[in-house]
């Protein structure tokens, strides 16, 4: 049929068929090509494989397995060369401008992350399209964090889907993801292979990315047309994407905490849910304290007001196994001095092994404190019944509803606490009352935490000294009112003793002339590491052990390293300057030899300052060069390399061409039998190796320097 219409086609149409005719060196594939164009505009014609492997039967017996076959092989010959794309299930003739167009979408260059993060679009945001999941037992609402093959798509969150997918080295690696799986928090969703989706992803993103780079006002209608017909194509294309990928999940492997799951249900958003029902589980092995109660905000007041009631009748007060666990962690931190918040409470137990949401949390603090067995208190006020209650539920400064007990103070311990502060931040505290004075001491060393951060010593040696010293202040920046008016006693000796042969001397190194001596000397040994296998070795090594002591900051240590610099300078200087003197001396030698040279000899006196101008170049890099091992680089290069081709311009015809090439001595190359030299006789067989080594080059044309 295309024989029969061809002659009166416009050639323009034509040329894609012609270029296959010429190019494709597929008969059976040209044939296919003309059939999709023959059908092109019949739109009520379906190009599907099926479709096509139709027309393209020739007799009623013939094989129509083979024929499929070798149809798909040919549609993919033509597909990888342009001349056809692939829309879904159908395959379309492109014309000479669809072909440019197509060319053009399919060189466009994707980003590493364009294809997961696809996938992550897909899956999180059209097909879960939720950013929490919730536990269908208590009612609890999860956030979870969205991965694509480890890679984090959205908001961290301490529960994970990870989905595995088909660009993934563990892609059908069960065993693999099973073992990663059992130390992590994620739900991992194991897509398996299917090349076809990525590639249909990457054609996504780059008629997307093409689209958007070339929609512009004033281009040519006929290529406008075309882009527009791509993006309607393309969006037919995500929403089949998106069908692939609910098949994908529907059929995917889950797994969590090293256990494959067994997830019946087929729609992929309830298997998603379903599964991360189990992962909740397994992470919050302490969910089950709950006792199944699903938590509401009206628990607050109601689990206060029983158990206060409970409490003025004489009741024999009972804990819940989630009540208790909140007592055991106070005490536990109350017995290290430390100042126990709503909010380090909720960050315990919201956290795994627990995994509690918060109003449950505040519900079970109520009930703690209607019982009496905790006391909260904000900026120094208690917090009882309606307050506690609206605190408890309310969103903001949890980290200023304390739980404590109120305690009386003796007058030695606030003495004593006075005299601490006095004597070591070297002045006296505003407040007069225990409480009062210790959360000033508090401050204090928060400070000092924070001016020792400030300072930063990583490149010191005492670096771990300073943040030993930092951590310190910092976790007694953290103790409550109770630990500095019984422990600090305890401490202050250690604490007066650190402060005065440490901490001081490291601020007072830090901000002085002994940094400033310790960095130059630094400086100059990592600047001279070459030299000192020349000149100062012994020296050098004890500026090293100096500048690595680690109480480097003390006594007149920096004053010894800034005296054995300036010797050890001297030394260096003194050691380059005789290198380079010998170095020039050399270069005068080879000056002279030059000098008496036929070439030199015979040259005009424009070559002749040319080469006087190369030795002193030479003369000038030695000069300059700061290391001495280099020096002799320098003059062996120029010896071997620069003398050779300084003989080698003089000897050029006074039409450019070199008369004969000169090279250094060094140049020779040859390969001996022996690579030990053992006695006398290896000696002479070495030397005629050399020997005919050289005069094979002098029979090449070459002359050699030596």
């Amino acid at each position: 049929m295309y024989a029969g219409i061809s002659s009166v086609l416009n050639s323009f149409i034509q040329s894609s068929i012609q270029v296959a005719e010429q190019n494709l060196g597929d008969d059976f594939a040209v044939r296919i090509l003309k059939t999709l164009f023959l059908v092109k505009y019949y739109t009520q014609f379906k190009p599907t494989l099926h479709n096509i492997t139709i027309l393209m039967l020739e007799s009623f017996d013939q094989d129509v397995g083979k024929l499929k076959q070798r149809i798909e092989e040919a549609l993919g010959l033509l597909e990888q060369q342009t001349y056809i794309q692939k829309n879904g299930e159908l395959f379309e003739f492109l014309t000479k401008e669809e072909k440019d167009v197509e060319t053009e979408i399919k060189n466009v260059e994707l980003d590493g992350s364009d294809i997961s993060s696809t996938i992550y679009e897909l899956i999180f945001k059209d097909i879960l399209a939720s950013t929490r999941i919730t536990y269908s037992k208590l009612g609890i609402d999860y956030k979870y964090a969205a991965k694509v093959d480890g890679e984090l798509k959205g908001n961290p969150a301490e529960l994970g889907i990870n989905i595995i997918s088909p660009l993934s080295d563990n892609a059908t690696g069960e065993a693999a993801v099973t073992m990663e799986s059992a130390s992590a928090d994620d739900l991992f969703v194991m897509l398996g292979e299917d090349s076809v989706f990525i590639r249909d992803i990457r054609l996504l993103k780059k008629t997307e990315l093409y689209i958007r780079q070339n929609q512009r006002a004033g281009a040519d209608s006929t290529r406008q047309r075309i882009i527009s017909e791509r993006g309607s194509q393309n969006q037919e294309r995500r929403r089949k994407l998106k069908q692939r990928a609910s098949g994908l999940l529907a059929d995917a492997t889950f797994i969590a905490r090293g256990h494959v799951l067994t997830i019946g249900d087929s729609d992929p958003k309830a298997r998603l849910q379903n599964g991360f029902q189990t992962l909740v589980e397994k992470v919050y092995s302490n969910l089950a304290l709950l006792a199944g109660h699903s938590y509401t905000e009206k628990d607050v007041a109601k689990f206060h007001t029983a158990s206060k009631e409970e409490l003025l009748q004489g009741m024999e007060v009972q804990l819940s196994e989630a009540q208790q666990q909140i007592i055991d962690y106070v005490s536990a931190q109350k017995k290290q001095g430390l100042r126990v918040t709503l909010k380090s409470i909720e960050e315990r137990f919201e956290r795994k092994n627990y995994g509690w949401p918060s109003v449950a949390i505040a519900a079970n603090m109520a009930a703690l404190c209607g019982m009496g067995k905790l006391e909260a208190r904000q900026n120094s006020n208690q917090l009882t019944d309606e307050r506690l209650i609206a605190a408890l539920k309310g969103n903001r400064d949890h980290d200023s509803i304390i739980f404590d007990v109120q305690v009386e103070y003796a007058s030695s311990q606030i003495r004593a606490l006075k005299n601490f502060y006095s004597s070591f931040f070297g002045a006296s505290p505003r407040a007069s009352d225990g409480s009062g004075i210790a959360r000033e001491i508090a401050d204090e060393f928060q400070g000092l935490a924070g001016r020792l951060q400030n300072l930063s010593a990583t490149a010191y040696p005492f670096a771990q000294k300073m943040e030993d010293a930092r951590a310190t202040f910092e976790g007694l920046a953290a103790k409550d009112v109770a630990w500095f008016m019984s422990e600090l006693a305890t401490m202050e000796d250690e604490l007066l003793a650190n402060k005065e042969d440490i901490v001081d001397p490291m601020i007072g190194f830090l901000g002085g002339q002994q940094r400033q001596i310790y960095d130059k000397a630094k400086a100059f040994i990592d600047g001279n590491q070459a030299n000192f296998d020349v000149a100062g070795a012994d020296l050098a090594d004890e500026i090293r052990d100096i500048l690595g002591q680690e109480l480097c900051f003390k006594g007149n240590v920096m004053q010894s390293a800034a005296s054995k610099q300036a010797e050890l300078e001297t030394l260096i200087k003194n050691a380059l300057e005789a290198k380079r003197t010998k170095a020039r001396t050399k270069l005068e030698e080879m000056k002279a030899r030059l000098h008496v040279t036929d070439e030199y000899t015979a040259a005009d006196p424009d070559k002749k300052a040319a080469a006087d101008a190369e030795f002193e170049s030479a003369g000038q890099a030695i000069d300059q060069q700061t290391v001495i091992p280099l020096i002799d680089t320098q003059l062996s290069n120029f010896s071997n390399q620069t003398f050779p081709r300084i003989i080698s311009g003089l000897a050029q015809t006074s039409g450019g061409t070199l008369k004969e090439d000169v090279i250094g001595i060094r140049s020779v190359y040859f390969v001996p039998k022996k690579t030990i030299l053992e006695n006398e006789s290896d000696v002479d067989a070495y030397g005629e190796e050399l020997k005919a080594a050289l005069k094979e080059q002098i029979r090449n044309g070459k002359r050699i320097s030596t």
